[in-house]
């Protein structure tokens, strides 16, 4: 199942919100269920995160 823009819009937003570590408890269970529901948000957190990690932690 493909995200839609205003999915992967919201997707990017709650990523943010994980990375400056201001995620609401209420976001963090969106986040989970947006992961959980779609194959392609796990791409995307997992290309995020590595992206994070290799720009901030070299």
């Amino acid at each position: 199942m493909e995200l839609t823009p205003l999915q992967l819009n919201r997707l990017l937003t709650l990523l943010g919100a994980l990375r400056d570590e201001i995620i609401t408890s209420g976001e963090f269970d969106e986040l989970t269920e947006l992961l959980k529901t779609y194959p392609a948000a796990v791409d995307y957190y997992l290309g995020y995160i590595y992206l994070f990690r290799f720009q901030y932690h070299q």
